[in-house]
């Protein structure tokens, strides 16, 4: 008797991704993650099914090795790609029919590809629409949308939650709003949090994330914070963060070309958003020249934003308290 498959729907912005598995909490967690976008059950243009079990590897001969990492090798076979994350899990994608499998035993392993994957592919599919994820906070008041650009280490979800928590701000994303021709768009999803940081939530909005070679996380239904979700607007505001070793903080207006760094790498590079450079990348010239356009796109994207906003300089301190404060100071000034 065969057992029963579970599926979820999503729609993210014109693009359809469907999620089939017969391990139900898998589901379940995507469900939580992406909320905002589930669907009706339509034709996908991504399609993953999570097979909680080993790779067939009678299947799948003929595959040649392509790249080597210290968690991963990628093998390759016409236009569908093989990685192998060591013998802990597997993926099987092809390109052409944009239709992948995530084989592992370990379910929280399943669980965090399946995601990692589903984000790599549909980032890739809004990119070609020219819609593009930036990694930053993006949040707004009554009539300014402002993008927040933190370094790596910068607190930039701790920061985020202690200003949604002021009230009079409605929200993107905390981790990669969406951008398209100097508007921003909301991609609202999960929280992902420190454990600790997560001890006075209930049990019932959090849970736990086992991570590969990676200390746990907590993760939080965004709609325990109860926001709301901004409309999409013109970035009018561009915050890029810099650490200090000062104990004060401070926001002040700069040249707008201050910007310019902060968006080659939050942006156009794209570093920190789940991208996952083995299914971004493919070895074919036409892979190439579709990633070009997706370079130029963004590099575009970027310049549209620096000639049509503001920019500040957030000097981060060392009291993290501080930090949110002023900052919280200077956003309430643009209301």
């Amino acid at each position: 008797m065969n057992e029963k498959k579970y599926q979820i729907d999503f729609e993210f912005y014109g693009v359809n991704a469907k999620i089939i598995s017969r391990e139900q909490s898998i589901i379940e967690g995507l469900k939580r993650d992406f909320d905002y976008f589930i669907s009706e059950d339509k034709k996908p243009q991504i399609q993953i099914e999570c097979v909680i079990d080993n790779l067939p590897e009678n299947d799948y001969e003929g595959y040649v090795s392509k790249g080597y990492g210290r968690e991963k090798i990628v093998y390759t076979k016409n236009k569908t790609k093989i990685v192998d994350y060591r013998g802990a899990a597997y993926t099987v994608y092809d390109y052409d029919l944009e239709i992948g499998k995530v084989y592992s035993k370990n379910i929280d392993l399943n669980y965090e590809i399946t995601y990692l994957l589903l984000m790599s592919r549909m980032g890739e599919h809004m990119d070609l629409k020219h819609i593009h994820r930036v990694h930053g906070f993006g949040l707004s008041t009554s009539k300014n949308a402002i993008l927040c650009l933190l370094p790596e280490g910068g607190g930039k979800t701790t920061t985020f939650l202690d200003i949604i928590k002021t009230g009079g701000y409605s929200i993107y994303s905390d981790d990669t709003p969406l951008l398209k021709n100097g508007i921003m768009y909301p991609f609202p999803t999960r929280i992902s949090l420190c454990v600790n940081d997560s001890e006075k939530i209930p049990i019932n909005f959090k849970r736990i994330f086992r991570r590969l070679n990676r200390s746990d996380k907590m993760l939080v239904d965004l709609k325990y914070f109860n926001p709301l979700i901004s409309k999409p607007e013109k970035v009018k505001h561009i915050i890029v963060g810099v650490k200090t070793l000062s104990k004060k903080s401070g926001v002040y207006n700069v040249n707008r070309f201050k910007s310019f760094k902060p968006l080659m790498r939050d942006l156009v590079f794209g570093l920190g958003i789940p991208q996952l450079i083995e299914y971004f990348l493919r070895y074919s010239v036409e892979d190439f020249l579709k990633k070009t356009g997706i370079f130029i796109s963004r590099l575009n994207e970027t310049f549209h934003l620096m000639y049509n906003s503001k920019t500040y300089i957030f000097e981060m301190g060392t009291d993290r308290v501080e930090n949110s404060k002023k900052i919280i100071d200077f956003l309430d000034s643009l209301k």
